[in-house]
């Protein structure tokens, strides 16, 4: 079983839409990502969905219900455009609030 989660220590991936991916992908196979960069949060909580998902106790409806469905991960050059856009502003903001 191989389970891949992308988070705080890689490349941020941003959906359109604001709401991650994640399930199984294929037998044995599960993933996580798409958390706009609110990794801790999502991630956990998308962690253990997809930890009780594996176990075969998990109910993948509640977290497409609470966090709704993920639409697309921008291409090149746009996902980076809009990274450095985001990133900017979020550290403005960031730098305004200490």
């Amino acid at each position: 079983m191989l389970v891949l989660s992308m988070s705080g220590g890689g490349a941020a991936a941003f959906t359109l839409n604001g709401a991650p991916w994640w399930g199984k992908i294929d037998e044995g196979l599960f993933a996580s990502g798409g958390c706009n960069g609110s990794g801790i949060a999502k991630g956990t909580m998308l962690g253990r969905h997809l930890a009780e998902l594996i176990r075969g106790v998990g109910n993948p409806a509640e977290v497409t219900a609470a966090m709704g469905t993920a639409s697309l991960i921008a291409p090149e050059p746009f996902r980076s455009i809009g990274f450095n856009i985001v990133s900017t502003l979020e550290s403005r903001k960031a730098g305004r609030e200490s």
